[in-house]
């Protein structure tokens, strides 16, 4: 099973409260928590932000010093850790259209995009893709 966490939409305090409440019935959770196995870097979601570099960059390195089975999540699951998910893909050599296939599944599946519609097009041009340039690339957002 799962050892190791990266959960990117919550801080160590979030986490805390969430264990502490008397509905979270999630015990491996917090074991992983309490073993140092979840990385919270409290991420948001606009990737030109000041500081997603930075979050991204330790989110990565918390990763390559443990082992896995590893899960990712944020909120939703679609945008945060598509993304991470398609820089991981990235740097493991997968070709774009295969990067942008697996996270247009997000968008097939939870919004019935259909694959090869101009509307499946343009959320890939100006999520992913776009995103893509902006972080690895280092281009302006929207170029």
């Amino acid at each position: 099973g799962v050892v190791t966490v990266l959960n990117l939409a919550d801080s160590d305090q979030e986490i805390e409260g969430y264990i502490g409440s008397q509905d979270f019935s999630s015990a491996y959770y917090k074991t992983l928590f309490d073993k140092s196995k979840v990385k919270a870097v409290n991420m948001n979601v606009d990737i030109a932000g000041a500081d997603f570099g930075e979050k991204l960059a330790a989110g990565l390195r918390f990763l390559s010093k443990n082992q896995g089975p590893y899960l990712i999540h944020c909120t939703e699951g679609k945008d945060r850790a598509g993304f991470v998910s398609a820089v991981l893909e990235s740097l493991m050599g997968a070709k774009l259209d295969e990067v942008v296939s697996d996270y247009m599944t997000t968008y097939e599946n939870y919004y019935a995009v259909k694959r090869g519609s101009d509307q499946y097009t343009s959320i890939a041009n100006s999520n992913i893709v776009n995103s893509l340039t902006t972080v690895i690339c280092g281009y302006p957002k929207g170029t």
